[in-house]
């Protein structure tokens, strides 16, 4: 059994981490592996194709683009096309050596008793002897014709080429198709990004557009009962609040500018003064630039006991009362 040599090996290292290897191969194979030295060179080379493997084992299904089907068969028509001329130019080159060791002149082996002189050739013919003729001395001694012994060239077979052009068209076939699915799952992957960032920018849109409905509503559904309360401070350089109460509907919107950012388990509360108690209508935070719009605050419709609006601030989660004197106030003008 001819030991099989390193490039060989890397040829058959795909199919025999899949397991497609013919007996034969497989034997040829496992007798190069006993090599200790063989077995180490072979191992990154194993290993990187049983990687292989278990990541296409192990990978998450992904849709792949409707052009990927013809790619993948124009690929493989193309490397069957590759295998075929691989195939066609071994099978002439086979034709011409043995042509050539056809035509080689023989060369006959010097150990022949039939060449008197081993640096001088014989004729490439085989001489009969002469018709024998009687002799008085004695009897017709006949000799006989005799070919000198032409050493034979070995043919090279071809049969045992076609396995390791096989094995390395599907090698190259292999490797092409994981270099696509990697290339595809980053492309998909890509996609879904972009497209979850374009959903977001999509979201925030949409919310947008529904808060200034929701706000142009509250303003132009008041039918003449819209009433403007603008919160003020005597402090310098203090937050802003205006109030756009439509006393119709029982609903307000407010604007707020100005305000100092506060920790975590604090937020800003609106009260209304309501038959001469506070009653906490809207909790809020501000934005990085001090800025809020809250698009629909109830507001009772008994809008006479309403003498003013104020804002505290309180606990996130609010309080029944408020805890400190509001910093912000705006009176109710009569109607």
């Amino acid at each position: 059994m001819k030991p099989l040599t390193l490039d060989e090996l890397r040829e058959l290292a795909p199919a025999f981490v899949m397991g497609t290897l013919s007996p034969d191969e497989r034997a040829h194979f496992d007798a190069a592996m006993a090599d200790p030295a063989v077995a180490a060179e072979m191992a990154p080379e194993i290993d990187a194709h049983r990687a292989a493997m278990d990541f296409l084992a192990s990978s998450q299904a992904v849709t792949p683009p409707p052009s990927l089907k013809a790619r993948v068969a124009q690929r493989i028509a193309d490397e069957q096309s590759a295998a075929a001329r691989l195939v066609s130019m071994h099978m002439a080159e086979t034709a011409e050596i043995q042509a050539a060791e056809a035509m080689t002149p023989v060369v006959p082996s010097s150990a022949d008793p039939m060449v008197a002189d081993p640096m001088v050739a014989p004729a490439p013919q085989p001489v009969a002897a002469p018709m024998a003729t009687p002799s008085a001395a004695g009897p017709v001694i006949h000799r006989a014709t005799r070919t000198p012994p032409y050493p034979q060239a070995p043919v090279r077979r071809a049969g045992g080429v076609l396995p390791w052009a096989t094995a390395g068209v599907f090698a190259l076939a292999m490797a092409a198709s994981v270099a696509l699915l990697l290339r595809t799952q980053k492309e998909v992957k890509t996609l879904r990004t972009d497209l979850a960032a374009e959903r977001k920018v999509v979201e925030r849109i949409t919310e947008r557009l529904a808060s200034r409905d929701s706000t142009v509503n509250a303003l132009t559904s008041a039918d003449g009962d819209l009433t403007l309360v603008q919160l003020v401070s005597n402090a310098v350089s203090a937050p802003t609040m205006q109030v756009f109460w439509n006393r119709r509907r029982g609903t307000a919107v407010v604007h707020a500018s100005g305000f100092a950012q506060v920790a975590k388990d604090r937020a800003y509360c609106l009260w209304i003064i309501r038959n001469g108690k506070p009653q906490a209508v809207a909790m809020f935070t501000p934005d990085a630039e001090g800025h809020q719009l809250i698009n629909s605050v109830a507001v009772p419709l008994d809008a006479a006991n309403i003498a003013a609006f104020a804002v505290t601030e309180e606990p996130a989660g609010g309080s029944p009362q408020p805890t400190m004197t509001p910093f912000l106030v705006g009176a109710v003008a009569p109607k």
